[in-house]
């Protein structure tokens, strides 16, 4: 990477990224972007450029260009950490191709982390669950939505400290769940979207017990087997409206009886006011349209991951600051590969470790005994 920073005024020559300007002499001279830092992350380069009259928008319109010209696989573009800049990820390898296999999905060390993949710059994909943020998570069918969600649960199994809790309405997800503690606070299956409603509306009033129990304290941030993280997974969220008005006309129910809007409802206060007394949301679903998740929901979901969607508007619902080559790019994504917003770190790309289902129930279940859990 030093002959392309050496050869940076070319690179940004190349890229349509300097201007022509007249010195004071009335002389025409290049004004080339100035390369500000530098840091060297698992053979890529991260590089903070100060633009010269450009926005980041130019910049993640000429990604390719960019690419081109370094020679690199790929150049992924975002804000710098100082406001004007703008962050250039100079990938020379990449992650994102490789067959990711990971059946241990527990991170050692503090937190409750699990581990998800490896970023486009080489660096792990780590998600903590002990962070305040809820999940919402797209992606059509096969493009590896899966995958990640075993590795989620997966890497929560055998804690005590941490309670797996919601609705699964095709029940492969809590399968291996049976025995692990408060079966009752989970509801697989769509024959009875009251129970669903029940179970939703239970984990509200836990909230309601938990904010009053707060006294001094603001948040809860830690958790044992007597007050644990609650993970709340909706699985195709999508799916459990859809069979809960299904049932509600079905059974010809009155507006005040209807099920679906007490599991809208729920859901709403889950995730505008679960975070802060350790209840964390994990939305599902093919796409999250506006018709599923509200406006004042998604401010709330800090973490968004999109995978391979059917068109580019389900990734600018979902991430409505990307750059502007992300949604189409989305639409031919290979199988495991994500388009991921962290909070505090924008949006970047990754690749998921590939858990198959065998994994995932042998790591629930405990069967695994090669991986123990942090």
């Amino acid at each position: 990477m030093k002959l392309a920073l050496r050869d940076w005024p070319e690179v940004a020559e190349r890229s349509g990224l300097t201007r022509r300007a007249r010195d004071q002499h009335g002389a025409s001279v290049r004004e080339v972007p100035l390369v500000r830092h530098v840091d060297l992350n698992n053979g890529n380069a991260v590089l903070e450029v100060e633009p010269v009259g450009g926005s980041i928008a130019e910049y993640s319109a000429r990604a390719a260009a960019l690419a081109g010209a370094f020679g690199a696989v790929r150049v992924s573009i975002e804000p710098g950490r100082s406001p004007g800049m703008v962050r250039l990820t100079v990938v020379d390898a990449d992650p994102l191709s490789d067959t990711r296999v990971s059946t241990n999905p527990y991170v050692v060390g503090d937190g409750v982390r699990v581990a998800l993949g490896v970023f486009e710059d080489g660096s792990p994909w780590e998600h903590d669950w002990v962070d305040a943020s809820h999940v919402a998570l797209q992606g059509a069918t096969r493009s590896g939505k899966s995958v990640i969600t075993y590795s989620l649960l997966g890497g929560v199994a055998g804690r005590d400290d941490v309670i797996v809790t919601g609705v699964d309405p095709t029940g492969v997800l809590f399968r291996p769940w049976l025995n692990h503690p408060a079966s009752d606070l989970r509801v697989s299956g769509t024959r009875d979207m009251s129970a669903a409603a029940a179970v939703l509306h239970r984990l509200t009033e836990i909230v309601d017990a938990r904010i009053a129990a707060l006294g001094d304290r603001d948040k809860v941030e830690a958790f044992s087997a007597e007050e644990p993280l609650l993970l709340v997974v909706l699985e195709e969220y999508p799916g459990v409206l859809a069979a809960s008005m299904a049932e509600d006309a079905g059974q010809a129910r009155k507006p005040a009886e209807r099920v679906q809007p007490r599991i809208k409802r729920s859901v709403q206060r889950l995730v505008q006011e679960g975070a802060k007394v350790g209840v964390r949301v994990l939305i599902l679903a093919q796409r999250m349209d506006a018709e599923i998740i509200g406006g004042a929901e998604r401010s709330n979901l800090g973490t968004r991951v999109s995978m391979r969607v059917d068109a580019p508007e389900a990734v600018r619902m979902l991430h409505p600051q990307a750059p502007q080559d992300v949604p189409e790019r989305m639409t031919y994504a290979s199988p495991g590969v994500a388009y991921v917003d962290v909070p505090g770190r924008g949006g970047r790309w990754t690749k998921a470790n590939l858990m198959e289902y065998g994994d995932y129930l042998a790591v629930v279940r405990g069967e695994n005994k090669n991986v123990v859990p942090s």
